[in-house]
């Protein structure tokens, strides 16, 4: 009997799921058995490619996370920018300062400005790296970081000191590539070494420097030099007022006989503005340049002139030249009438002087260059011509 009842159970079942689900009518139980087993084995495939992919997923998984830490574990090192080829130096002491400039401005432009700090290089010639553990709070550069630019800067020294005294330095740390220590070494020796009171005394000697004919860079360059050297003195907190600085200028400037007519400009036109020393140092640079033009139109005049002796025309800054000694702060009147003499029969406008008053005429360019002295001088000239009523030449 419970066979029986378990067996009416299970019909029972059967009932109920045909009654469930929609089974196709014409079926047979070995198409059933055959359909059963092809969906068992799509699910095991279908479960076989889904632990496939999730394996994919955690290897991926994997693979960033251990390249991120290995990231972490090797910081960005920053490649610095090739130094100027035409950074070099000459090997001499007195173009070390301009050098120097460039250097370090260039050492600042590459983002490796913490290595020619004083503070810094005196840390770290004591400490070697560890002087980075100074400045955990304030500099962000990696010990593999600054191990690169200490190569940097080596290489940069040694393009720059090509030759001569300061291979010694970059020898003697070839092995090593120590940037910091070798340009140091450099510096202290041809730099006076960064020592504020020697540097006040080397500048102070230059502001004390004068003037001569035969200075090597002319008057332009004596005026930057004095220039350069007072901004190098306030740089040092060594103050000088712009009446002190122009004091200063129009002393060592003083040449009798050469450069007392400028001193004598200088102190007429600029010695009362609050600004006298920077006024006089333009005015000085700008005669300086005038001089150079009209030097420079020399050669072409004396080749034009033999080649044409007939013309004797003349261009303003021919004439500038000649009148380039008659400028002096008091210029004999009888100079001044030779010169003109000179001018007018030398002379010869195309078509001629229409009258004795466009012969005594001076171009506009040469009239401003002539101080009051001269100016009246020619003036009166002029008069005593008109009042003699003579024509033709002085």
């Amino acid at each position: 009997m419970k066979h029986s009842k378990r067996k009416s159970s299970k019909d029972t079942d059967i009932n109920h799921y045909d009654t469930d689900e929609s089974v196709p009518s014409d079926s047979s139980s070995s198409d059933s058995d055959r359909s059963s087993s092809e969906g068992s084995a799509v699910n095991s495939k279908t479960r076989f490619m889904n632990k496939v992919k999730q394996h994919e997923k955690k290897a991926s998984k994997y693979k960033s996370t251990s390249m991120s830490s290995s990231k972490k574990d090797s910081p960005r090192i920053t490649k610095r920018p090739v130094i100027p080829s035409d950074l070099k130096w000459d090997n001499k002491r007195k173009s070390f300062p301009e050098l120097k400039n460039r250097l370090e401005a260039h050492i600042i432009q590459a983002g490796m400005n913490y290595m020619i700090k004083p503070l810094f290089v005196r840390r770290y010639k004591k400490h070697g790296v560890q002087a980075l553990n100074f400045y955990k709070a304030t500099l962000d550069v990696s010990k593999a970081q600054f191990l690169h630019d200490l190569d940097v800067l080596y290489g940069y020294l040694k393009s720059a000191f090509r030759t001569g005294m300061a291979m010694k330095h970059l020898r003697t740390y070839e092995l090593t590539y120590d940037g910091i220590r070798v340009y140091d070494a450099i510096d202290q020796e041809f730099g006076l070494g960064g020592d504020k009171n020697v540097l006040i005394q080397h500048f102070e000697t230059i502001i004390n420097e004068k003037y001569h004919r035969d200075h090597p860079e002319g008057l332009t360059g004596f005026v930057d030099h004095l220039e350069n050297a007072f901004a190098e003195l306030e740089s040092l907190e060594e103050k000088y007022s712009d009446r002190k600085k122009f004091q200063f200028l129009t002393r060592n400037l003083l040449v009798v006989g050469l450069t007392d007519w400028m001193v004598g400009h200088c102190e007429s036109s600029h010695m009362d503005s609050a600004t006298s020393f920077t006024d006089s140092c333009k005015w000085l640079r700008s005669k300086d340049a005038q001089s150079n033009y009209s030097s420079s139109h020399k050669a072409s005049r004396k080749a034009r002139m033999s080649t044409n002796e007939g013309d004797h025309s003349m261009h303003e800054s021919e004439l500038m030249d000649l009148f380039a000694n008659h400028t002096a702060t008091s210029t004999p009147r009888n100079d001044i009438m030779e010169f003109f003499a000179n001018y007018t029969a030398n002379s010869n406008p195309r078509g001629g002087y229409n009258s004795d008053q466009q012969r005594m005429a001076v171009p506009f360019l040469l009239w401003k260059l002539l101080n009051p002295d001269t100016q009246k001088a020619i003036r009166d000239a002029r008069t005593d011509h008109e009042n003699r009523g003579k024509g033709g030449v002085l």
